[in-house]
């Protein structure tokens, strides 16, 4: 007979044994078995085992494990018998290993209660429901333990012996402490389950931190009856309205998406706080605010959160990290980190769908400075936000106020009905020197509408003093981006936007509202929009915008908007207006220009009528409203035949409108091109002017520079023609090389541009 110890509590098993041949001792007489060395280390854990360790080929025999016996230090005792024949192993033969029942059996309490009774020394697998395990006799001062342990997850005190000698202690508690075994179960009373998750997390707490572990399932909260904290959340008398409190340096994690805390009260809560932590977090769950069967109307900011990050005034939370957690159903906010001192907070690979406020809210509430710091979001999913709470404003998806990175945030689908905005880049309350997105960024984001909302939707709004958004998409929101000062100072500081796209909104796709100072907008795009970028604040830097089938005007400038820049736009798809209202200093450039050119002679006509300067093809000029352009242009003509005494005339024609033009018209008119006295006239007119005198040369040979300025008041085409008081006798031809040249010199009512007083 021989004995294999080890400490595995496992059903029958079956596994095989393969011994070396040829080594002294390890192939026995009289029915003995000695094990490979390596043999003894292996714990049969799966439902076959192969020995390891022979290094030659080698007979392998088969052993049958039936039954369980354990001493009483907790270890597994194996009895190996000869089965048939008789005398020394064979090679090839079988034979079997029972587990039997031979003394130092373990005690198997069912309850905790039975537990208590037993002597106390030993071990014991306690065989209660949800807390099953292994318990070994401590000797001792237990004293502590067992007080921060009133649900005996792990310290069980003996009823026949003082704490302060000893007390059971669950085996095997390294890898984090189960909410079971204080008594939470999916599907339990949701009393049970509040105490057994806070008792569980205390405790971890008083062992210096660690991992608290839900099983999958639902686990029904109501309001904590351990704890005395007063969450900021929750308005007076109701500020002990929440589940369960997370403690420093504790994690609280679930299994997956399935393992669920889902708010069991008729009565607004928050399922989760952690207050006034240092390193708590919370992991791998599902948060569940239960807003569809116990709905909260009206304004609850945080009140009916699925978790709150908070600290008092004169407390910080340091380096909470929520990660991998969904939310759904929530009255108030999906997460609130709205009042306290946050300092290091981490929130990444969050989903959430469905709350009554914001989906996520991060600022500080308290007076001061700026105490939201160093706060760091990714990869975050929200929709279906805003749906029932009345708070003023409107409600976010993502709102953020304090100095924060951001990144790969997501907000989609359906608005509810109060959602108000998509990321909110929140400024000052009241003055620069309190919360605000400041010198905080977001790269990489997504905000799209499918449907609801405010009656005035915005994508995201910019509203931090050096704030930055770099590659975003907003889509089908009444303003997909809006830079705008919500705070008392009434001055945004120099924000800006890079790579940002807006698609189809309702009104704007680009807000730069009077309050933004200095804002700039580098190699943004807008399609579909009405408008695509309104400048309503001085200082604005616009460089490499992309316009794209707008409705109505591609830019568009508030009168009184100062010291503007639009660098190198491009339009496509053009709308009635490019660039309306720039004021007296602002710089466009390159400023647009419009050329035509004759690359070969143009037949004219011998009549007495309007003739173009180019062909069909070439001859109109389509000018926006609101625009004054400077004139180039040189007329070349020549006739070889007739003469009928006739002068020449300059004019324009098309469908804009010249609300004012003057131009300079110098000429020479020689009999054939030789040299010739030049003439000049000044014109005021866009209708026919005289630039020649009486000619009856049938070598008429007339060379027109022309330069001036024309003001057009409403956009359409614009067509230099010239035309002949009588038919001469003979047609003439427009020579290659006459060209006409419109550069845009500003707005029609524009004094000046640039750094002029």
């Amino acid at each position: 007979m021989l004995a294999i110890w080890n400490k595995i509590d496992r059903a029958p098993q079956v596994f095989s044994f393969a011994p070396r041949v040829g080594y002294p001792g390890e192939e026995t007489q009289a029915g003995a078995l000695a094990l490979d060395p390596l043999l003894r280390q292996v714990s049969p854990f799966g439902n076959r085992r192969t020995a390891i360790g022979c290094q030659f080929a080698c007979p392998s025999r088969t052993y049958n494990v039936t039954g369980m016996v354990v001493d009483g230090a907790g270890y597994r005792k194996v009895t190996v018998s000869h089965v048939g024949g008789s005398g020394e192993f064979v090679a090839g033969a079988q034979y079997v290993i029972t587990f039997s029942r031979a003394g130092n059996a373990l005690p198997a309490p069912t309850t905790r209660a039975e537990l208590r009774l037993l002597p106390a020394e030993g071990a014991a697998l306690l065989q209660e429901t949800g807390r099953a395990g292994l318990f070994v006799w401590r000797s001792g001062n237990y004293s502590t333990q067992v007080a921060a342990d009133p649900q005996e997850g792990v310290y069980v005190k003996a009823t026949a012996v003082a704490a302060t000698v000893g007390a059971w202690v669950r085996d095997g508690i390294g890898d984090g402490l189960e909410v079971g075994w204080f008594g939470a179960s999916p599907g339990a009373a949701m009393a049970a389950n509040t105490l057994g998750i806070q008792c569980a997390m205390n405790l971890a707490l008083f062992l210096g931190g660690g991992r608290v572990l839900l099983d999958i399932g639902v686990y029904l909260l109501g309001y904590t009856s351990t704890e005395s904290y007063t969450t900021a959340a929750m308005p007076v008398p109701d500020q002990l309205h929440y589940g369960v409190l997370v403690p420093s340096g504790v994690t609280l994690e679930g299994r997956g998406k399935n393992s669920v805390l889902k708010r069991g009260t008729a009565t607004s809560m928050v399922v989760v706080v952690v207050a006034n932590g240092n390193g708590s977090q919370v992991r791998n769950l599902r948060i569940n605010g239960d807003n569809t069967t116990n709905p909260i109307a009206g304004a609850t900011y945080g009140s009916g959160s699925g978790l709150i990050v908070e600290s008092t005034s004169v407390t910080e939370d340091k380096e909470t990290i929520i990660d991998t957690v969904w939310i759904e159903d929530t009255p108030g906010y999906g997460i609130g980190c709205e009042w306290g001192n946050h300092r290091g907070l981490t929130i990444e690979n969050i989903w959430i769908d469905g709350t009554g406020s914001d989906g996520i809210d991060i600022k500080r509430m308290n007076s001061g400075g700026f105490d939201a710091r160093d706060i760091v979001l990714d990869n975050i999913h929200v929709t279906n936000f805003g749906r029932t709470a009345t708070d003023p404003g409107g409600q976010a998806g993502i709102d953020l106020r304090g100095f924060f990175t951001a990144s790969n945030l997501h907000v989609y689908g359906a608005w509810g009905a109060q959602a108000g905005s998509g990321i909110r880049m929140q400024g000052g309350v009241a003055a620069d020197t309190v919360i605000g997105s400041h010198y905080s960024s977001v790269t990489n984001a997504y905000v799209s509408r499918a449907s609801g909302g405010l009656a005035t939707t915005y994508g995201i709004r910019i509203g931090g003093d050096s704030s930055a958004l770099v590659n975003a998409v907003s889509i089908g929101c009444h303003v997909n981006f809006w830079v705008f000062e919500t705070g008392g100072s009434g001055v945004l500081k120099e924000p800006s936007l890079s790579a940002c796209r807006s698609l189809n909104a309702i009104g704007y796709g680009f807000d730069v509202a009077a309050s933004a100072q200095g804002a700039r907008l580098t190699s943004c795009s807008d399609e579909g929009s009405p408008i695509g970028f309104y400048l309503e604040g001085d200082d604005t830097v616009l460089i490499g915008a992309v316009c794209d089938n707008n409705a109505n005007t591609h830019i568009e400038l508030v009168v009184g908007a100062l010291r503007n820049q639009i660098i190198a736009p491009v339009f496509r798809n053009t709308g009635t207006n490019k660039i309306v209202n720039p004021e007296p200093g602002t710089i466009i450039e390159p400023r647009e220009v419009m050329t035509s050119r004759l690359a070969s002679g143009l037949a004219g006509a011998d009549v007495a009528t309007v003739q173009p300067w180019f062909s069909s093809a070439q001859d109109a000029f389509n000018v926006p409203g609101d625009r004054s352009y400077q004139i180039d242009a040189v007329l070349f003509i020549s006739r070889t035949a007739g003469t009928t005494s006739h002068t020449t005339s300059l004019l324009f024609g098309g469908t804009a409108t010249v609300s004012r033009i003057s131009y300079l018209a110098e000429v020479i008119n020689p009999t054939g091109n030789v040299l010739g006295a030049m003439s000049a006239v000044r014109s005021d007119v866009a209708t026919a002017t005289v630039v020649t005198a009486a000619n009856t040369s049938a070598t008429e040979n007339i060379a027109v520079r022309i330069t001036g300025l024309v003001d057009f008041s409403a956009g359409g085409t614009f067509i230099p023609q010239f035309q002949f008081s009588a038919a001469p006798g003979g047609a003439p031809t427009i020579l290659r090389q006459t060209f006409f040249k419109l550069t845009e010199f500003g707005t029609a009512n524009q004094l000046r541009r640039g750094n002029v007083d």
